[in-house]
């Protein structure tokens, strides 16, 4: 609670009433008045402060609030940028096809392979190893590159590039796509698979 301290003096007031009995009541009226205008001014003060202390208190109340607005917004925002990044660590994990390479059956890919040879020669020896026989542009290219870093690594739009020219070779394609799945999936043609064949037999 406020304290306040008010000293009041009157210097010279003089108040002079004539009057019946009668008129008491009406006289006391008067006299409070009078005291009460001297008074009232001091009140307005006591009231001035306690309405300013009023003010500052809900102006920081304000801010406050729009700090805690400010740090909550920032929080989420930290929130979501972890969320996406766990996201698409999740999807490179989904990305890579999981599989146990044997160079003895499948021999290894060579720097000097192009990137369709490469993406041919990857999906005939995970169709072997895992009996999937379709896969996206984005795994083919992360599994190759998880898995041989030293035969030099692929590109994801070089991929799409390069199987897109090689279905475009019509009777001889060496792969098809399958447009109707999103993302699309690219599998081996009886022709992808003999070049496969023919890769890993190194004629």
């Amino acid at each position: 609670m406020s304290k306040f301290k008010i000293k009041l003096k009157i210097t010279g007031f003089e108040m002079e009433i004539e009057g019946s009995r009668d008129d008491v009541p009406l006289i006391n009226q008067a006299i409070g008045q009078q005291i009460s205008g001297l008074i009232q001014p001091m009140n307005d003060i006591v009231e001035g402060e306690a309405k300013i202390i009023e003010e500052k208190n809900v102006k920081a109340a304000e801010v406050q609030d729009h700090e805690e607005l400010k740090s909550k917004k920032r929080k989420r925002t930290s929130s979501r940028k972890k969320e996406t990044s766990k996201t698409n660590s999740t999807e490179e994990i989904n990305n890579v096809v999981d599989f146990r390479h044997d160079p003895q059956k499948h021999s290894s890919p060579s720097q000097i392979w192009k990137t369709t040879e490469k993406c041919i020669w990857l999906m005939y020896v995970l169709g072997k190893e895992t009996n999937q026989t379709e896969f996206t542009a984005k795994q083919i290219t992360e599994t190759f590159n998880r898995y041989f870093k030293e035969a030099k690594l692929i590109e994801y739009s070089n991929v799409n590039r390069d199987l897109g020219r090689a279905k475009a070779k019509g009777l001889k394609a060496t792969v098809g796509q399958d447009v109707s799945k999103n993302p699309s999936t690219w599998f081996l043609t009886q022709d992808g698979k003999a070049v496969a064949e023919k890769l890993i037999s190194g004629n």
